[in-house]
């Protein structure tokens, strides 16, 4: 069973990019343009993992980060955090609420494949023990 990926971002043009990567790497993607819709799209769907933005309208990623982690449905889901933003703060504050790691924009396809890889793997480990 292909592993579904929840694409968070507001930028259609890079989901759009997003999406063709992942699902020539073998993976389902919804997509979702901002915070409330991503705790939305994660509670009815169950993604895999999440890939998500920090820096969007309505509700920002970290915000969204926050509701996921305290949805014991969706508690669990990894979370990737993709940003510009990559100093130690920004790195702290993405872990804080509740992301599992953070991948710099721009983003590689080799780069997003192998995190992507990493948290999966990380996952399955915690469920299974």
């Amino acid at each position: 069973m292909k592993k579904k990926i929840l694409i968070v971002d507001d930028n259609p043009d890079l989901i759009s990019i997003l999406r063709v990567q992942l699902e020539n790497k073998g993976y389902d993607t919804v997509q979702a343009t901002n915070g409330m819709q991503a705790v939305d799209i994660a509670t009815a769907q169950l993604p895999d993992l999440i890939l998500m933005d920090i820096m969007m309208p309505q509700m920002n990623g970290l915000q969204a980060a926050r509701l996921i982690r305290d949805n014991p449905k969706t508690r669990s889901i990894p979370m990737l955090a993709s940003t510009a933003k990559i100093s130690h703060a920004d790195t702290k504050e993405c872990l804080e609420s509740g992301f599992n790691d953070h991948i710099a924009k721009p983003l590689t396809a080799t780069q997003l494949a192998s995190c992507i890889e990493k948290l999966l793997k990380s996952s399955k480990k915690r469920h299974t023990a």
